[in-house]
């Protein structure tokens, strides 16, 4: 069980369950889409936005900054934690995106959700061809969901978590 435990905590075998996950989809080269959903990664009791998230969030804000379109923010309150979608949207506007192309789904607390309440919106706003935020490892998953409500899916993975650059640490960390 001890070997068990190591074994999973490891940088190498991380990356060997990992990878599969990631390399799935790509970063599109031509970017077109009606609007960006950037779903949320989690936040901490203390109001602050998991690593996930940021990630997610930094990387649909220098896209938005490309491309200029509309931005749904996914994500819901869970565990009565302070609404991630609020914080999120907060840096948006004080990274001085203008409010009137960020729109808030807050209700969803998975991703199915997520799919379900977006869609919602995407039908009332006729946005039919989304760019689709999320970590890599969780593309596969939210692209299923998004597919199944009928929507052009546009990829678009980060936060990518496989190194691949191992040292002698990377098997004891």
């Amino acid at each position: 069980m001890a070997f068990f435990i190591y074994s999973i905590s490891i940088e190498p075998v991380k990356d060997f369950l990992i990878t599969p996950l990631e390399k799935f989809y790509f970063q599109p080269s031509e970017l077109k889409g009606d609007v960006i959903i950037i779903l949320g990664g989690g936040v901490y009791n203390s109001g602050s936005l998991k690593e996930d998230t940021v990630n997610r969030l930094l990387e649909g804000y220098m896209l938005y900054k490309k491309i200029k379109t509309p931005i749904i923010l996914s994500g819901g309150n869970t565990e009565g934690k302070t609404g991630e979608v609020k914080i999120m949207a907060r840096i948006l506007k004080e990274l001085g995106v203008n409010e009137k192309f960020i729109i808030e789904e807050s209700k969803s607390r998975d991703t199915s959700e997520n799919a379900k309440y977006v869609a919602k919106i995407c039908k009332e706003k006729d946005f039919r061809k989304i760019i689709l935020v999320t970590s890599g490892y969780h593309m596969k998953r939210a692209v299923i969901f998004f597919n199944d409500k009928g929507f052009e899916v546009v990829p678009y993975p980060v936060d990518f978590k496989r190194d691949g650059h191992y040292t002698v640490y990377s098997f004891f960390t």
